[in-house]
């Protein structure tokens, strides 16, 4: 900035081709007045004001009045304070780009005596990295929401939701998923070794068949009994769906809820269904035995009506003989 101080115009001249080149906009204002001595060609691209028209002009000249006024107050700050001041995020009206949001340093600019005789400005330009921002914040606060949703839909439907990181055996769950599992609150890690701990040893072999199963199709499906912490038996039902990573399996995702009322209900119902099926055995046969009652009997009338019949003819034909003689 020396060759600034000195007003060498070809000093001057070289200090402008190198900051032409600088993709962020780079401006100097005078101390005195704050116009504008010189800018460079990423601040004429971005403004869409070629520097002849800047030179000798300050801010209110091309910006509305409270934005104007923002940008001076902030270069009188930095000049009365005598350090590099920097605004994250401040807007600036263009005439071809419309608003875009800049990233600023500004920085005195001293003499030999430490009186700020120019202001230096550097600005980059960052609308793109914060539309970026906020469009995955709006993706984020979306996915949020979804999973709100889920949750909401899992914890109405009373469904564990769990995704396992199969290559370190870590996995993350909602609370509903360890509440199946007998923990009131969160517990504090979850792993498959942890699962299958909480199987019945009977039911192990079942288990490890069924994640056999599933890391060769994809497609996890069982039924079994686990332990809870307080030693009483649940029936669970987990199903999942295995994505691999360079054909190995690397994660899984799924659901998990407790179908021990599901299971008593199908136990009263084999029992009940084992019940009626012995009574309507027990009916059937005594209703047989009632019918070879009945067919006995019936044989028996019969029997005698016959007797009945041949005793009547026996009668008639002694009858008869009584009356020939």
């Amino acid at each position: 900035m020396e060759s600034i101080n000195k007003s060498d115009s070809d000093k001057l001249i070289f200090f402008q081709s190198i900051v032409d080149n600088v993709p962020d906009m780079i401006f100097v204002k005078d101390a005195k007045d704050l116009r504008f001595v010189l800018f460079n060609k990423a601040g004429e691209d971005l403004l869409g004001y070629p520097k002849e028209e800047m030179i000798g002009k300050n801010d209110y000249d091309f910006f509305p009045k409270d934005q104007a006024k923002f940008f001076i107050d902030k270069d009188r700050s930095t000049l009365d304070n005598k350090k590099l001041l920097e605004i994250a995020e401040e807007p600036i009206n263009t005439s071809k780009k419309g608003v875009r949001i800049l990233h600023t340093k500004k920085i005195p600019i001293l003499d030999a005596t430490g009186k700020s005789i120019y202001l230096l400005g550097i600005s980059e330009d960052i609308t793109d990295e914060k539309i970026a921002e906020k469009k995955i914040e709006e993706k984020n606060n979306q996915l949020k929401d979804n999973e709100e949703r889920l949750n909401l839909v899992l914890e109405s439907a009373r469904m564990g939701a769990w995704d396992l990181d199969l290559i370190n055996d870590t996995a993350k769950r909602n609370l509903m998923h360890d509440q199946i599992f007998g923990y009131k609150e969160p517990a504090e890690k979850w792993s498959t070794k942890i699962f299958f701990s909480h199987i019945l040893p009977e039911d192990q072999p079942t288990a490890k068949e069924a994640f056999e199963k599933a890391y060769k199709t994809g497609t996890l499906s069982l039924e079994c009994r686990i332990i809870w912490p307080d030693k009483s038996i649940h029936w669970i039902e987990p199903r999942g769906h295995v994505y691999y990573e360079k054909g190995k399996p690397a994660r899984m995702l799924g659901t998990v809820v407790d179908i021990t009322e599901k299971k008593e209900i199908h136990r009263k119902m084999a029992e009940y269904t084992e019940n009626l099926e012995m009574k309507i055995k027990e009916r059937t046969k005594d209703l047989a035995d009632r019918i070879e009652d009945l067919e006995k009997y019936n044989k028996l009338m019969i029997d005698r009506e016959l007797k009945m019949v041949e005793l009547k003819e026996e009668i008639e034909k002694f009858k008869k003989k009584l009356a020939g003689k």
